[in-house]
Order: structure tokens, then C-alpha cells, then sequence
């Protein structure tokens, strides 16, 4: 279970942007394409894919770093902030308010002992069971790893057990979660 109180819900009409059609260095553009699509889906001006966002980043440096995406985000006015004590409850609240939340995860090894590797996913919903979320590289192998599938729209739409995604996400216990909420 996501949380206690938690209950169904998804944003709709949700966008979904792949990182691997960014170019030579699309296989680490994941954190960038996973804010994209949360960009995209708040309206903010200028933002139509996740290339538009990636010129912004590159101008302010690295894509991998969270202090890049600070200042790009701060240079779109965004009002965002990177967490790293995010708990399940806190991002069901999200979702219910309507705002996606965008995941630091672990995507190497078995579920029951993630390691090494980040990846990011944009949650823009939740089930009973699962969360609701766009994977900027595919369709994650959650419970061995690594990826079933990449490329082209396999990450969008995808459903991720609690069960499977929350020892990848929330690795040290609960609220422990790596991601990026819009304030």
C-alpha cells in the first residue's frame, strides 16, 4: 500500500517524453525528461518536450545534478524543491492536489536489494496497488532490474507495484524518497 489514506487517483491527460530520442547522451537525460513531462503537464511557458527543458539545464550545466535543475527550474519561475525525506503519504498528497511528483530510484538488482545506478520516473497517479508512472527510458524490470523494454513510448503509462517500486524509491525506509515536488 501506498499509505494508509491513500486512494486512487490519476492526472489526466498526463505527457509522456522520451530520453532516449535526446540524442548521444539520451541514456542520462532521465532526470530532465522526467521533469519535462511535469513542465509540460503544469503549463509552463516555453516547455513543449523535454528538448526544450534540456537546452535550459545545458545552460546552467551538468543534467545529472540537482542543483542544475534548481537553477533552471528558479529561470521558469518554477517554484520546485528536491527532497530527500519523501514519504509515500506526502506523495499521495501530491497526486490528490494534482501536482506529479518526480522519483529518484535505484534500477539495478532485485527489488529486495536495489543498488547503484539512479534513475528517474514522473508519478502522476496511483491505484490501490500500484503507482501510475511515465519512465523517460521504458518499461523497468522491477523486480531483477535493469530494463524489459526501451524506447520509443514503453516507459508511458506504466504501472509500478508498491510493492516492487517503493524499495527502489524510499531505499532507506520510509520517508527516505529521493524526487522533485512543485510547490
Amino acid at each position: 500500500m501506498a499509505s494508509s489514506n491513500s486512494r486512487p487517483v490519476t492526472l489526466e491527460g498526463f505527457p509522456y517524453q522520451s530520453q532516449m530520442d535526446n540524442g548521444v547522451e539520451g541514456w542520462r537525460e532521465c532526470q530532465t525528461s522526467a521533469l519535462s513531462m511535469a513542465l509540460i503537464y503544469l503549463k509552463v511557458p516555453g516547455i513543449r518536450s523535454d528538448l526544450d527543458y534540456l537546452r535550459i539545464v545545458e545552460a546552467h550545466g551538468d543534467t545529472t545534478r540537482q542543483d542544475v535543475h534548481m537553477q533552471a527550474l528558479r529561470s521558469l519561475k518554477v517554484r520546485a524543491a528536491f527532497r530527500t525525506n519523501l514519504t509515500s503519504e506526502e506523495v499521495s498528497a501530491e497526486l490528490v492536489r494534482g501536482r506529479p511528483v518526480c522519483a529518484g530510484l535505484l534500477h539495478h538488482g532485485p527489488s529486495y536489494q536495489p543498488e547503484g545506478g539512479g534513475h528517474w520516473v514522473t508519478v502522476y497517479g496511483q491505484t490501490l496497488k500500484a503507482w501510475q508512472v511515465m519512465d523517460p527510458a521504458g518499461e523497468l524490470d522491477l523486480v531483477r532490474g535493469g530494463f524489459i523494454k526501451t524506447g520509443g513510448t514503453s516507459g508511458a503509462r506504466q504501472l509500478y507495484s508498491f510493492k516492487n517500486m517503493n524499495p527502489r524509491w524510499f531505499v532507506d525506509g520510509p520517508g527516505t524518497g529521493w524526487g522533485w515536488v512543485f510547490l
